[in-house]
């Protein structure tokens, strides 16, 4: 599945930039986070849990232009599926002064058995969906 998304934010551009740095950020933001585990630089082996099954897998945050344009990778297994999620941001001044502009394209593919692959398809949804507003409301002053 596909979506593509703009909000716009309370927080200035450089303050949600270093917010989607932060591991604690990130590890709040995402639903179903239990733990973000440092591998490196902007890498993490991800546990989460959504509906009855528990992921593990690898998260990295890929600076593709620093300061206005990033990607989100998620690669992740559990019992029953995969979960591979891509998230590309753009980040820009907002149409107010001291917000900013969150423009996303997300990508998520999960595999496993069809009935449950639904149910966690609108988890994954709603997860991306909550993702650029949490992040904002976690560090924006």
């Amino acid at each position: 599945m596909r979506y593509t998304e703009e909000h716009h934010v309370a927080g200035r551009p450089d303050d949600v930039w270093q917010a989607l740095h932060d591991p604690e950020v990130l590890s709040a933001s995402i639903p179903g986070c239990e733990r973000l585990i440092p591998l490196g630089d902007q890498e993490y082996v991800a546990i989460l849990t959504a509906g009855s099954d528990t992921y593990r897998g690898l998260l990295t945050v890929t600076d593709t232009a620093p300061g206005s344009r990033l990607t989100v990778s998620l690669d992740g297994r559990g019992r029953q599926h995969t979960l591979e999620v891509g998230l590309e941001m753009r980040i820009g001044h907002g149409p107010a002064s001291g917000t900013t502009s969150l423009a996303y394209d997300a990508r998520v593919h999960v595999g496993g058995p069809a009935g449950a692959t639904d149910h966690l398809m609108r988890s994954c949804s709603r997860a991306v969906l909550m993702t650029a507003e949490s992040v904002s409301r976690s560090k924006a002053p």
